[in-house]
């Protein structure tokens, strides 16, 4: 049986002609599959464009200065602001050397619980 060198096109009715090369030449189907996927990534990119130009249509004639959606924002935050400070005096400190390590003794007395 006689094969010529030329890969044979083959269509199928839902996507576009794609090229049959067989077990002969794998980089070759790879490349060829690349291509294909590359295609049809492009369509779905048409496609999407498409979709945004309809809802920015149904949108209705928004001026490029309006915005729909802050992304920064841009009103004042309804709470009152926190402010810092406000125990002042009212924290006591019962042992001002309370940063300072235990001593041998602490140490035993507080693992017996005599605390």
């Amino acid at each position: 049986m006689y094969r010529s060198r030329s890969p044979s096109l083959s269509t199928s009715p839902d996507t576009t002609p794609s090229v049959y090369v067989g077990n002969r030449n794998p980089a070759l189907a790879e490349r060829l599959e690349l291509l294909e996927q590359r295609q049809r990534l492009r369509q779905e990119a048409d496609r999407q464009q498409e979709r945004i130009r309809a809802v920015t249509e149904q949108l209705g004639n928004v001026g490029a200065r309006t915005s729909v959606v802050d992304i920064v924002r841009t009103k004042k935050p309804a709470r009152k602001k926190r402010t810092l400070g406000t125990l002042k005096g009212k924290i006591q400190v019962l042992d001002p050397d309370w940063w300072k390590p235990m001593t041998e003794d602490e140490v035993e007395d507080f693992l017996a619980g005599r605390g």
